[in-house]
């Protein structure tokens, strides 16, 4: 029987359908012995191709560089149809590549997509993937093309911004941003994390090749938890070691933890007036701080009013809290002097033992923000 298996970007935009759909993860994997059987009948062809039932998983796209991508076991199975795209893979895949989606059809699973994504990129373009996938957030399926061509999303030429992390529609009617920054607060949607770093670390060691030394690099950088990609940014810059263009900030201890719960004391609970409990974008143990990125929602005067209540509580903690706005994110000195403060209250002296490290900071801050569909700096 012939079998399809959608990969690479196609299976990456399938996936973000599915998380954004269903809130959740694919069905269950397959085992090897399995995968190795589904390879080895992966024979593209007219019949394979159910583009409605490719329509109905949002794996189908109408741009024009987004063919389908599809695996086979070996190279000699290759086809060339118009729009679909062939990738062998003659050695055995790691554990949990596969999904079966039913009918002969199957996907990669995400921490394999994501591998087979990382191909000719760097770890600042890896890292957003990774961190979406271990975060409880999804972009559209709609963006995974646009993103990987160097697109900006969404489009410059869009009269609003929706986002659907908290079912809101921003424009510049409402003090949102004008139709020249659209891409600064993208589109998300909330869902469970698809991934765990185990995972990616088994598909790190099968990935061996110097082609996917970037993932391997990415997996070692990246930490579950983001709700947004401006989070993962936020992580990306502060917690990356100083020689990828990070601040370090993941050497103290305790390292940064994303999303953290932080349950409030008595007495922060009356200076907060009545609020149990904080959930900190990223708290930093070792120097008693949080930071918060301030997107579009909390521009809203009932979102201020909520966390100026909060910050009330942690300051009763003996946690002070730092708030970044979307000015500050693309602004390498405050962002340094954010890091300084946060080392001073770790009681640690923050310098630099790289040369070059501003245009180190530079890139790696733009290739985040590129593979997240902002606009470089």
């Amino acid at each position: 029987m012939e079998a399809l298996v959608l990969s690479h970007l196609t299976a990456l935009r399938a996936l973000r359908r599915a998380r954004r759909v269903n809130a959740a993860h694919l069905p269950s994997h397959l085992g090897r012995s399995e995968q190795r059987r589904v390879l080895l009948d992966a024979l593209p062809s007219r019949a394979s191709l159910d583009l409605d039932e490719l329509a109905r998983l949002g794996a189908l796209d109408d741009g024009p560089c987004s063919p389908i991508d599809c695996l086979i076991g070996a190279s000699i199975h290759r086809r060339r149809f118009p729009g679909i795209r062939c990738h062998a893979l003659s050695r055995p895949l790691p554990s949990d590549a596969l999904v079966n989606l039913g009918h002969g059809l199957y996907t990669t699973g995400p921490a394999f997509t994501a591998l087979l994504c990382s191909a000719g990129r760097n770890a600042g373009e890896v890292l957003p993937l990774l961190m979406e996938l271990l975060g409880t957030y999804s972009l559209p399926e709609a963006a995974t093309h646009p993103i990987a061509h160097g697109g900006i999303w969404p489009d410059p030429g869009e009269s609003g911004l929706v986002d659907a992390g908290h079912s809101r529609y921003i424009g510049p009617e409402q003090g949102g941003d004008s139709p020249v920054d659209l891409s600064v607060d993208q589109a998300h949607y909330r869902c469970e994390p698809a991934v765990t770093l185990r995972e990616l670390g088994n598909v790190a060691a099968w990935g061996k090749s110097s082609e996917y030394r970037a993932f391997s690099q990415a997996v070692r950088l990246a930490a579950p938890g983001a709700a947004s990609p401006c989070e993962s940014i936020m992580y990306g810059m502060f917690g990356a070691p100083m020689g990828y263009g990070g601040f370090g900030v993941c050497c103290l201890p305790g390292g940064i933890l994303l999303n953290e719960t932080i349950r409030y004391d008595e007495r922060a609970r009356d200076a907060s007036g009545g609020i149990p409990y904080a959930i900190a974008d990223a708290f930093i143990p070792g120097a008693r701080l949080v930071l918060e990125y301030n997107g579009a929602y909390h521009e809203q005067e009932s979102s201020q009013l909520h966390d100026n209540r909060r910050n009330n509580g942690l300051k009763a903690m003996g946690i002070d809290v730092i708030v970044l706005d979307r000015a500050q994110m693309r602004n390498l000195s405050a962002l340094e002097a954010i890091a300084a403060t946060i080392y001073k209250r770790a009681g640690m002296r923050f310098r630099y033992r790289i040369n070059g490290y501003r245009s180190r900071q530079l890139d790696f801050l733009n290739s985040m923000r590129r593979a997240s569909g902002l606009r470089a700096i």
